[in-house]
């Protein structure tokens, strides 16, 4: 009897959760993640949570989403708070007017406005819209708008139709090609979308850069669409020594076009101006024959923050990371700052070159607590820092921003120095225990648990480091702990 109840018992299906949790591939979990949810939504979340590989745990998620929508807002919030992987998840699923879906009164709400000036993210935000005038349309209302394309493939003639009429300026038509292309509205219609913001930035420039950001925030995409329009928009740039008022005008005239599509949204209008500055002023110092201050009477306030982080890289840029110390390079910069420089004659110039970022690591992708409270600002693009008012400290912040940008860092001790030095500010201070941790967890660890910062912020930036993508969390330092024998007491 015993015997047969245990055949019996071993004859029962498998559990779905457990079947999830014995997978092994990505095709096998999505496979197994919609019956597990069924059957034990909170143990499937635990599992969820639980992911390691933050690739893995976004894409499965938001597929779960979209295949469970009454749970998607649940299910998207499981996510990291500011993470681009939520971002994405929210816009596609928890407010899927953006998709033709309709328009929640819960998801349709602006978001919360930041606590402090700046970026709070890496992600950058979108604008709040209504449902572009196309998606009313049925998709045979949409078969001429590809008339007399001959490339045999729906999707390649949406993509090539449109960037024809994003050339042209014409973004609506542009839209309607791309629905045309793909009237799912999946993932090909986002990328075309993509492209032809991509082409109203780069051939009218301040012309096109409102309707290429209405492009960006219709499609699926949106937060790269916007920051590759920021960078493609006109016009080219010189060096910085062949800069001129009519260069400082003509970056204006981009800046006053993304202030008139973005009115009403001040938060999504001051993260796109400083993004814009960031670049811009990157891009005149990357290739810069001699640095000084002169660009610093033309440029406007809400630029000058990035102008010590672009001429911190260009004066660190070749040097030996490991010979870099914070104080002479200080007062090297500050010297440059205050030298006035010869004014251009003209801004023609042998090398003028499209706006470029120069992005390897993001170590503050997202606030913690108490993060919100800082000010903040782009860095040579897509990297964000903290602000001071202080010039000396802003100053400081700036060049360690820069170093954590360049192709070969200076090591994690030249961070974790900086932190050991109680004359420098504390923003100073937080910045470079932020970036150490980030480059050496174990040795952040060890000189938190010497050194017992008084500030709250520089302890969690020491204790808690941002984890790159495969990096394992440290160990405490000190001995470890004895693992306990086999069959004795635990």
């Amino acid at each position: 009897m015993f015997i047969l109840a245990a055949f019996l018992l071993g004859c029962q299906p498998e559990a779905p959760l457990t079947a999830l949790e014995a997978c092994r591939d990505q095709a096998c979990r999505t496979a197994a993640l919609l019956p597990a949810w069924q059957a034990d939504p909170d143990g499937t979340r635990r599992w969820l949570t639980a992911l390691e590989d933050p690739t893995v745990q976004a894409t499965l998620i938001e597929g779960l989403a979209l295949e469970r929508p009454d749970d998607a807002a649940t299910l998207c919030r499981e996510l990291p708070e500011d993470a681009h992987a939520r971002v994405r998840c929210e816009r596609r699923v928890v407010r899927p007017h953006l998709e033709g879906r309709g328009k929640p009164a819960e998801a349709s709400r602006n978001p919360a406005e930041p606590g402090a000036p700046g970026p709070r993210s890496s992600t950058l935000p979108l604008l709040q819209l209504d449902p572009p005038p196309w998606r009313a349309l049925q998709p045979k209302e949409l078969e001429d708008d590809l008339t007399g394309c001959d490339a045999g493939d729906a999707l390649l003639c949406g993509r090539l139709v449109s960037r024809e009429h994003a050339a042209q300026g014409d973004w609506e038509l542009a839209g309607r090609a791309c629905a045309a292309g793909d009237p799912s509205y999946g993932d090909a219609h986002a990328e075309c979308l993509f492209q032809a913001a991509e082409v109203l930035a780069e051939s009218l420039g301040a012309q096109g850069i409102g309707h290429a950001m209405h492009l960006c925030s219709w499609s699926s995409y949106g937060p790269m669409c916007v920051a590759h329009a920021l960078t493609l928009v006109g016009p080219r740039v010189p060096p910085a020594e062949a800069l001129t008022e009519d260069d400082i005008q003509a970056a204006m005239a981009v800046v006053e076009a993304l202030r008139t599509v973005s009115e009403g949204q001040p938060a999504l209008q001051a993260s796109w101006v400083d993004r814009y500055w960031s670049s811009w002023t990157y891009s005149v110092f990357v290739h810069a024959r001699t640095l000084d201050g002169r660009i610093a009477d033309l440029l406007p306030p809400e630029a000058l923050p990035h102008l010590s982080v672009a001429m911190a890289a260009r004066l660190m840029g070749g040097r030996d990371p490991t010979t870099l110390e914070l104080e002479p390079l200080a007062e090297e910069l500050r010297a440059a700052l205050a030298t006035p420089g010869e004014p251009a004659v003209t801004s023609a110039s042998a090398r003028r070159q499209a706006l470029v970022t120069n992005h390897r690591v993001q170590t503050w992708a997202s606030d913690r607590k108490d993060e919100r409270t800082l000010p903040s600002a782009w860095v040579m693009g897509p990297a964000r820092r903290v602000i001071s008012e202080d010039p000396a400290v802003d100053l400081r912040i700036g060049i360690l921003e820069a170093a954590a940008q360049l192709r070969s860092p200076p090591p994690a001790s030249f961070y974790l120095g900086v932190v050991s030095d109680d004359s420098q500010h504390r923003l100073v201070r937080w910045t470079a225990a932020r970036i150490g941790a980030f480059l050496d967890p174990t040795a952040a660890a060890t000189l938190a648990a010497t050194l017992q910062d008084p500030d709250p912020l520089v302890q969690m930036a020491l204790t808690k480091p941002r984890r790159r993508k495969g990096d394992k969390k440290p160990r405490p330092p000190g001995p470890s702990p004895a693992e306990p024998q086999r069959g004795g007491p635990r």
